[in-house]
């Protein structure tokens, strides 16, 4: 129902957030450690995965080739 919703669109919210983080990163061809250190700090405080997290830079560093 509407809790659900409200809960998916959230993480959903969070998503992209950590995504846009990862693809500045990724702005140069090379996530950096810097880079990474401040993609995992941003993955906690949005309470995502690891696993959420890694396939996004696959997935993203993908879509750079």
């Amino acid at each position: 129902g509407i809790v659900a919703s409200a809960f998916a669109n959230q993480r959903a919210q969070r998503a992209a957030i950590l995504e846009a983080e990862i693809n500045e990163a990724l702005s140069d061809g090379v996530i950096s450690e810097d880079e990474a250190k401040k993609i995992e700090k941003l993955r906690k405080e949005l309470n995502l995965s690891p696993e959420h997290s890694k396939s996004l830079v696959d997935i993203l560093t993908d879509k750079k080739k």
